[in-house]
């Protein structure tokens, strides 16, 4: 924001700050606080008002942040903090509660003083930039969040590794037939090929909840990034290499497409999360690449120990299924 040209017969001590007061509050507004914190003789200009108030919060800064609420004060900490807007919706889950900014009204106002420090916006608020440094003083940084349970969800385990090796053949010998279809933009399957892997393979979840192919889906892409299948019209077909796999142990064929994975871009794991919208166009850019995405899936999944049942060597390519269709 620009500092303040103005009438005043002197320059502004703290311009932007003024120039912020002006912008935000009207006359009345800006008297009302004043009055709250100052006394009654304010001056009659607007410009003056907010020059005066503007000095005050400046010279008593800790003292008028010491006649917030606690609420208050810790929306002051958070927003200092934050390089971006503080969310109302998240600070509520953390805290309880969100500030009061008062009622708005020409013929009554009432401007909680929580607004000489803060910008109300609608998603939420955001500290006014020339009291950062001030805050930063004396304020604390806020607490991390600690997650409380409420409830324990059992777990449910189950052995995938000698499914997904089963599994692998299955679809390969579904391809080999000719009865696998996949669009011609993006070779994803289409909805009756996806029914016609799951009466073979199965999948993760009963479609009772809309949830949709995921075992199917993942499968067909990941042997097209395998080079294990290609598209030849409409449908898929068995590669070299993919004929080669019939031959060999699926273990082994399942190490080799993980890998291939791992290098691919062909396919974002955001891309089938269908409520997140901006993926595409403009703002495609701002979402991180396939490629990242499951590197830092795999550097995870090297931590977990193998060979006690709890995880296996097939994992990694589990929870690839799972991300590519989660919903």
């Amino acid at each position: 924001m620009s500092p303040v040209i103005s009438p005043l017969k002197h320059k502004p001590a703290h311009p932007e700050l003024v120039a912020e007061f002006d912008e935000e509050f009207s006359t009345d507004e800006l008297k009302a606080l004043h009055r709250a914190l100052s006394g009654p003789d304010a001056p009659t200009k607007k410009l003056e008002v907010a020059d005066s108030l503007a000095n005050y919060l400046m010279a008593n800064i800790e003292s008028v942040f010491e006649l917030l609420s606690d609420i208050e004060q810790k929306s002051i900490s958070e927003a200092i903090y934050s390089p971006f807007t503080v969310n109302a919706v998240s600070f509520e889950a953390k805290y309880g509660g969100v500030p009061g900014f008062g009622e708005r009204c020409s013929y009554r106002p009432s401007p909680a003083l929580i607004r000489l420090f803060l910008w109300e916006l609608r998603e939420g608020f955001s500290i006014r930039s020339p009291l950062s440094a001030s805050l930063r003083k004396f304020v604390s940084k806020p607490s991390e969040v600690t997650p409380i349970i409420t409830d324990i969800v059992p777990i449910e385990i189950t052995e995938r590794e000698s499914k997904a090796q089963s599994d692998l053949r299955e679809v390969l010998k579904l391809i080999k037939a000719g009865k696998i279809k996949v669009t011609e933009k993006t070779c994803q399957p289409s909805g009756n090929t996806a029914n016609i892997i799951s009466k073979v393979i199965g999948d993760y979840y009963d479609d009772d909840d809309n949830i949709g192919a995921i075992a199917p889906f993942a499968w067909t892409m990941l042997l097209q990034a395998a080079g294990l299948a290609e598209r030849k019209g409409t449908k898929l077909v068995l590669t070299q290499a993919g004929s080669a796999t019939l031959s060999i142990a699926p273990s082994q064929a399942i190490i080799s497409i993980w890998r291939s994975w791992l290098k691919t871009a062909s396919q974002d794991e955001f891309r089938r999360i269908d409520v997140i919208k901006g993926q595409t166009g403009k703002g495609s850019h701002t979402f991180p690449i396939q490629e990242s995405a499951v590197k830092k899936l795999s550097e995870h999944w090297k931590t977990f120990p193998l060979g006690n049942g709890s995880v296996s060597m097939i994992s990694p390519l589990t929870c690839v299924l799972l991300i590519i269709h989660l919903a």
